[in-house]
């Protein structure tokens, strides 16, 4: 990609304008990734995901918007954004069934 814009010959008012519309389209592409994310697992899923060095295994018990709830077999409960998760052998998992 090739875009050559020259900011110089912009005024202040023109470079607040772009700089809105760059970050409305950086949270548009995230928004549309997060959507894309989330798409992939389902509520009773088995998800892993990484805290503190050690991976916490759990079954998906809602989706939300921003993150997805979590329920480990302690019965700890978690909210974890879709980027952490990896889906999780059901046989890693079965003691939360």
């Amino acid at each position: 990609m090739d875009i050559k814009i020259d900011i110089n010959r912009l005024t202040k008012d023109e470079l607040i304008e772009l700089n809105k519309l760059i970050f409305n389209r950086i949270k548009y592409l995230n928004d549309l990734e997060s959507i894309k994310r989330r798409s992939l697992f389902n509520k009773g899923d088995f998800v892993s995901f990484e805290y503190d060095n050690k991976y916490i295994l759990g079954i998906i018990t809602k989706i939300n918007i921003k993150t997805v709830s979590i329920l480990t077999e302690n019965g700890k409960e978690w909210r974890v954004s879709p980027s952490l998760l990896k889906k999780a052998i059901k046989s890693n998992a079965s003691a939360l069934t």
